[in-house]
């Protein structure tokens, strides 16, 4: 995810949101779902998740995620 600016200060994306989550997936699932994209610092889960990463590469990572897995239905970003 490239920076961009907005009156001068540059901002970098750390975060993705994940949608279409089941009720049986945990944030743990989830943490161990993303955690090859990148150490990430935190998670939100309520059946739409939002994964913050510890630098932009990891989300960089994340959105280039295509697989679903049988205990998430999709993943949205």
């Amino acid at each position: 995810m490239l920076p961009f600016q907005i009156h001068g200060t540059l901002y970098v994306l750390r975060t993705v949101k994940v949608s279409n989550i089941s009720l049986a997936v945990s944030e743990r699932d989830i943490k161990e779902f993303f955690s090859s994209s990148g150490d990430i610092q935190e998670t939100e889960n309520t059946q739409l998740a939002f994964v913050t990463f510890k630098d932009s590469q990891g989300a960089d990572t994340a959105s280039l995620l295509t697989v679903c897995s049988s205990s998430m239905l999709g993943v949205l970003f």
